[in-house]
């Protein structure tokens, strides 16, 4: 059986996220060093928008939503010197989901745009002026 692109693309973008989820913001690593937070946060974004760069399909979108339903189970974080009151889901639903879910579109839009440049015709090339380069 052969992985299609848009099965590949599921199984890197959501194992990347249960990987942040679960083992980046629910163990709390990275909590006050910002070059840590800053970089995970960018590799979110990449994640995001290559999910839908790689996809190429309008399915993707539906996947911010998904990330949010399966972080549900991690709760709040496990270190409690947290300054985290809130469940992890929620600081995903109200500001990482969203701007994932423009990345995604972003992507999408992206990969149909090089796609469609790529069928289009090439206009017949001069013989004569590419001589004349030469």
């Amino acid at each position: 059986m052969r992985l299609d692109r848009v099965h590949a693309a599921a199984i890197v973008f959501f194992a990347g996220m249960a990987a942040v989820v679960y083992g980046v913001w629910n163990e709390n690593v990275g909590v006050g060093n910002d070059v840590v937070m800053v970089v995970v946060l960018v590799g979110v974004g990449i994640l995001h928008f290559g999910a839908g760069f790689a996809a190429r399909s309008w399915w993707v979108v539906w996947w911010p939503p998904l990330v949010v339903l399966m972080s549900i189970p991690a709760g709040v974080p496990n270190d409690p010197n947290s300054y985290e009151e809130f469940p992890i889901w929620f600081g995903m639903l109200g500001f990482l989901e969203p701007a994932g879910l423009v990345l995604i579109v972003i992507g999408v839009l992206a990969a149909k745009l090089m796609a469609r440049r790529k069928r289009r015709p090439r206009p017949p090339q001069d013989r004569a002026f590419h001589a004349a380069l030469h």
